[in-house]
């Protein structure tokens, strides 16, 4: 029984990703997979890593990370990152802070930004901001 305890703990492991194995965006070059922008402003970026191949799946705004996913674009999606606005790199999406206001100029629209630390009151989490972001997409646009 303890081998096959040991087993799944080390097959686990296996499945983890890291923010290093997301790697550098390459601005003006790599796009965004939900709307096809070229990724301009690297602290507005987000990545999922998709359970089928892990690899990264980038894009240039939170707000289209949430959508697809939310729209299961690509398949279910295996870890999320995004990139901290302050400038200090990858971090794990529901480890992160999340603030959204329209006057956020972001790539999309989306007024969603991203920190490593909680920058203030009202900071919400990965759960609470998808819900926010759906809430806001049904509002606008209608639908389920």
């Amino acid at each position: 029984m303890a081998f096959f305890v040991a087993a799944a703990a080390c097959f686990a492991a296996l499945a983890i990703v890291r923010p290093a194995e997301i790697g550098s965006i390459q601005k003006g070059i790599d796009q965004c997979a939900s709307c096809g922008m070229t990724i301009e402003d690297v602290e507005f970026a987000a990545a999922r890593v998709m359970m089928q191949n892990a690899r990264p799946l980038l894009y240039d705004d939170l707000g289209c990370m949430l959508d697809a996913d939310r729209e299961n674009e690509g398949g279910t999606a295996h870890a999320w990152f995004v990139q901290d606005f302050n400038g200090t790199g990858w971090i794990d999406a529901k480890r992160a802070w999340y603030v959204m206001d329209a006057k956020n100029r972001t790539p999309m629209g989306s007024g969603i930004l991203a920190f490593r630390e909680r920058p203030a009151a009202g900071a919400m989490t990965f759960q609470q901001i998808a819900k926010a972001r759906h809430a806001f997409m049904k509002a606008k646009f209608g639908g389920e």
